[in-house]
């Protein structure tokens, strides 16, 4: 096997595999979230890609992620967990968390219908990635690299005549020798 042949073999396979895993993670119910801050160091870095999962309740030390408004997604460590009755007499669940690297806890109080998931894992880095294919320039890139890797993994291996030049010293002549390549 040609070192050429070794190599689209082996990029063919990772790209599947890598595909595989992170494609049954979203099968599974995990949703996908990029570390943005430092809030988490050092559990999550930024630009870690984090995946977390909803469950039915979350303890004290478990990093939950939850809106914290509309459009912010917050990943912290619940630090207390907060029951209150309302005037209805219902009971209302709140978490108060905060984040690793910060001295004191968030502000507000989250609601456990805020509450996305557990961060349950982390892949170093690959959130720089996802946060690039999301916008148009980053798309087009990822594109063109899905594309080119398609071809150079999908395109056979021409088969056909080769030339090799010989030199006769002799008479000072360049001759084409003429063979077919042998596959081994």
């Amino acid at each position: 096997m040609k070192a050429k042949e070794i190599f689209k073999t082996i990029l063919g396979g990772g790209v599947v595999i890598l595909a595989a895993v992170l494609v049954s993670l979203r099968i599974l119910g995990f949703e996908l979230f990029t570390v943005m801050s430092g809030s988490m160091a050092p559990t999550f870095q930024v630009g870690d890609l984090v995946y977390t999962k909803p469950k039915e309740e979350y303890n004290v030390g478990e990093t939950i992620t939850f809106l914290a408004d509309a459009k912010t997604v917050v990943t912290h460590r619940v630090i207390e967990v907060i029951d209150e009755t309302d005037e209805t007499g219902r009971t209302l669940r709140f978490y108060r968390t905060q984040g690793d690297a910060n001295d004191e806890a968030d502000g507000n109080l989250v609601y456990s219908g805020n509450v996305i998931g557990e961060a349950r894992l982390r892949i170093p880095y690959l959130g720089f990635l996802a946060q690039f294919i999301q916008q148009p320039p980053g798309a087009y890139v990822a594109v063109a690299f899905c594309t080119v890797m398609a071809v150079i993994v999908l395109t056979p291996e021409k088969k056909g005549e080769r030339f090799v030049y010989q030199n006769n010293s002799k008479k000072g002549e360049l001759w084409i020798k003429r063979y077919q390549k042998r596959r081994l």
